[in-house]
Formats: structure tokens, C-alpha cells, sequence
């Protein structure tokens, strides 16, 4: 192998790779990152693969009308290198190009002022990833599946004995993707329109996977191809594929959980809501998260009262002709949900102190449940 290319486009691919190589493992070639060169002249490839057989994410530069990174390839070729020390080396460089070339296992990495020799491992013995097929994928355009990752991530749980909600559910149906995410005490539902041939399925993704692919969307990406199998998936960029395990275990089935029969309806003013929740969240203790909502008409107070920190009364104008109704929650998880946010305003269904309240954003697409505490503040 022999090959120049830009030195930052490298060390990028080599980072995104390097993102899925385990710190240790007991199958030692899965610390190490596969770089194959095809082609010839500057129209050549060069791919960068990094699979802990779990997930796998495989970053492809150069090739006809890729300005930004070519490559420039000499002699076709195959290197397995370890991942944190040639990433490192990667990093710390400041120059533009980079030469890679190989003799047998043995790389040599040449920069402006550097050169180095890296034993590397038989490239036979390391997995490959499975190949996309395009023909079964559906389409998603970019921008709308970043959002919807951004909207429902961060809603998965943490406790490790829930292992199916440590996941986020992908239920994919004709014509329409939904992102379903919840760790018992809220659910992040968002809903997008699809293009493509793929069935109706139902599966748990894990989080990893979908932080990766929103990691490598770039500018020139305009859709996301999504592959469905039985135990895995794979989703395929313009420069890059990723593969993941799906995860076992049975998601709660979701609609049913949103309450139905809401009759009190809010209308709240998005940027003023998302700035008094994180005030009245400054006013709370870690050891009693805790706000209580008071709803009357046209207003809502939010009420904060901790023996070691104080007390505060934060007033926001909103459109509410209901009867008055109080509501104690956790504030982080309004503050979670605003943050990702972008619409003016938002639309709160509330029934009763004790039924979760629901928000609704992004036309309606965007489905938000947030569980009250049952306390009194």
C-alpha cells in the first residue's frame, strides 16, 4: 500500500473509528483499525474500519467527486493498525498530508517533519463488516433523523436492570419512522415521514450507534439509508456505513402510555418556559429535584422551597382558561426536553395532579410525557 491524503480528513476518519475499538478486550485485534486503499491515481479510496463486533463503523475517503479528502492512491493495499496509537500520532500532527505505505505488516507513516514505523497485524484475522444492501433500505432525510436522535436520546435510561429502555426503540412503518425512548418516568416519542421499500418492523437500538451516525452526518448528506435485519442494523451516509447489534428485551408498548382523556390545555411560550426552569432548577437540592407548577388563568408560577438552599416564585404569562391546577416534577426533565426545543411556543395537555403531563412540539411530530412527583411542595 501507498497512499497520500489530507492529514485532517485521516486523522477524522481514524477518530470516528477509533470511537468503537474497546480500551481491552480478549480478542486483541479488536483494538486495532483496518485501512484499505483501492484504486488508483487520485481517484482512489481509502477506507477506515474500526468493529468490536457489537458495533462497527466503517469511513470512506477519496473517490470520483470528493474535493474535500482525496486520496491519492499508488499501490493498493490492506493495514491493521492500532487504533489509539496511530490516532494519537494522527492528532498531534499539525501538517496537511500524510503518506501511508506498507511492507507486509509493517506500516510507515510519513508527515512533514516525521516518519514512523508501525508494526501492525494481519489484516486476515480481523472481521469484516456486513455489506449494505440498498435495495431493502429506507431513506430519511438527514437533518429530520439527527433531530429526532437529538429528541429521544437523552430520555433512555441508566439502570442497567431496565436493559431494554437503555435502548432507544426504532419502530419503523409504511411511510414513517418513529424514535421512541423512556426510562419510567418520562418517554420521548418523535415521528418522521420515510422513503423506500422496508417493512414494518419493531427494534431496539442501542444509543452508541445512533451518537455515531449523527457524529459522521456531513454537510453533503442529505438522506440516511437505514437497513433493518433481524438482529442488526446498518445505516449507510454518503461517506460513511455503521453497523450495531440490535438489543434484546420488550419495549413497552408506548401509545398506550400517553393518557388519554386530557382536558386542561396549555399553551406556553417556549424560550420564557425554557429559562424559568432552569432558574427555578438553580433553587433545588440533589437530593430533592423538585418544582411545583401552578396553573391558573393566563399564568403559571413555578414554586421552589428547599430548608438548606431557600425558597423561589418565578411567574410566566401563558394561555390558560382551565381551572387552576398544582403539579410537582423534576425540573431537569422539562430542562432536557427544552433544550432540544426549536419551535416558539409549545402545547402541554395536562388531566390531573397525579397523570403525566404531555408536551407537544414540531407540529404535533414530537411527543414528550413527563411523570409528576407525587409530593407536596
Amino acid at each position: 500500500m501507498k497512499v497520500t491524503c489530507g492529514r485532517e480528513a485521516l486523522n477524522q476518519a481514524f477518530q470516528v473509528a477509533s470511537s468503537v475499538v474497546p480500551l481491552r478486550s480478549t480478542i486483541p485485534i479488536l483494538q486495532n483499525v483496518k485501512v484499505t486503499a483501492r484504486g488508483k491515481g487520485p481517484g482512489g479510496t481509502l477506507e477506515v474500519v474500526g468493529n468490536d463486533l457489537e458495533i462497527g463503523v466503517r469511513c470512506t475517503m477519496g473517490g470520483t467527486g470528493d474535493a474535500k479528502s482525496p486520496a491519492d492512491v499508488a499501490e493498493e493495499g490492506i493495514l491493521v493498525l492500532p487504533a489509539a496509537r496511530v490516532s494519537g500520532l494522527l492528532r498531534e500532527s499539525q501538517d496537511e498530508q500524510v503518506t501511508l505505505e506498507s511492507d507486509g505488516n509493517l506500516a510507515t507513516l510519513r508527515l512533514k517533519d516525521s516518519r514512523y514505523k508501525i508494526v501492525g497485524t494481519d489484516p486476515a484475522d480481523f472481521p469484516d463488516l456486513p455489506a449494505f444492501d440498498a435495495r431493502s433500505a429506507v431513506k430519511v432525510e438527514t437533518s429530520d433523523f439527527s433531530a429526532m436522535i437529538r429528541r429521544t436520546i437523552f430520555a433512555t435510561s441508566e439502570e442497567s436492570t431496565r436493559y431494554a429502555l437503555t435502548g432507544i426503540l426504532l419502530d419503523l412503518r409504511e411511510g414513517e419512522l418513529r424514535l421512541v425512548a423512556s426510562d419510567g418516568k418520562r418517554m420521548a416519542f418523535v415521528r418522521k415521514k420515510t422513503a423506500g421499500t422496508g417493512k414494518p418492523v419493531k427494534v431496539i437500538v442501542p444509543p452508541k450507534a445512533l451518537q455515531l451516525l449523527d457524529r459522521v452526518l456531513g454537510e453533503e448528506d442529505t438522506v440516511v439509508q437505514l437497513q433493518v435485519e433481524e438482529n442488526q442494523i446498518k445505516m449507510q451516509t454518503s461517506r460513511a456505513m455503521i453497523f450495531s447489534r440490535l438489543m434484546e428485551g420488550s419495549f413497552p408498548e408506548y401509545e398506550e402510555v400517553i393518557p388519554k382523556g386530557a382536558d386542561r390545555k396549555v399553551s406556553v411560550p417556549a424560550a420564557p418556559f425554557h429559562s424559568a426552569m432552569r432558574r427555578a432548577a438553580l433553587m433545588t437540592s440533589d437530593k430533592g429535584k423538585a418544582v411545583k407548577l401552578s396553573f391558573s388563568k393566563n399564568r403559571l408560577r413555578l414554586e421552589t422551597r428547599a430548608a438548606e438552599i431557600g425558597e423561589s416564585e418565578i411567574d410566566l404569562e401563558i394561555a390558560y382558561t382551565a381551572e387552576p391546577l398544582e403539579m410537582v416534577f423534576n425540573p431537569d426533565y422539562f430542562i432536557d426536553f427544552l433544550r432540544v426545543v426549536e419551535d416558539a411556543s409549545l402545547e402541554i395537555d395536562l388531566k390531573d395532579r397525579n397523570t403525566a403531563a404531555v408536551l407537544r412540539a414540531a407540529g404535533g411530530d414530537y411527543t414528550y410525557l413527563v411523570m409528576p412527583l407525587k409530593i407536596d411542595l
